[in-house]
């Protein structure tokens, strides 16, 4: 087994599930599919959030380093984490939808407060504006990566989740 893997599914089941609980409210167009009663499904979660969150922090200090071998560095660093974030992400939605059948073909599904799974009205695509002094070695669009979703960790990402049903 590789490594990573190794390395997720300690920190997956280190996760107290009970300290963690998915911030967005129910909107008015929600409508619920079922509620996430298993520590693994909700610790994939978890973690995933937690590597996105490292990836943002790491482009931070990349941001602040003053010598461009530091940002060289940093970048891939970030760019590895972002990837593994999304790995995380995917396996975490496909999780998902393998446990509730409503969820399968929905366009467009989130977790809310209660780890309950709901089923909305795709939301429009948020284009991010992004302007980097100097670049500092951070590629836009790895940049532009990193941010997507970081205000909404909480919905699926509708490239993911938009499935023609046979």
């Amino acid at each position: 087994m590789a490594t990573w893997l190794k390395t997720i599914l300690k920190e997956i089941s280190d996760v107290d599930t009970d300290k963690f609980n998915p911030p967005a409210e129910f909107g008015e167009k929600d409508t619920v599919i079922g509620t996430i009663e298993d520590d693994e499904t909700r610790g994939l979660w978890v973690v995933s959030v937690d590597y996105r969150k490292r990836a943002v922090e790491k482009i931070a200090s990349v941001m602040l380093a003053s010598s461009s071998a530091d940002r060289a560095t940093g970048s891939k660093e970030a760019k590895i984490l972002h990837i593994q974030a999304e790995v995380l992400s995917d396996m975490f939605w496909t999780s998902v939808r393998h446990q509730f059948e409503k969820a399968r073909f929905e366009p467009s599904i989130g977790i809310r407060k209660g780890w309950v799974v709901v089923s909305s009205e795709p939301e429009p695509e948020r284009n991010i504006g992004i302007h980097v002094m100097g670049g500092n070695g951070i590629p836009p669009e790895i940049l532009a990566a990193l941010l997507q979703g970081i205000e909404d960790p909480d919905e699926a990402p509708p490239s993911r989740t938009r499935r023609k049903a046979n």
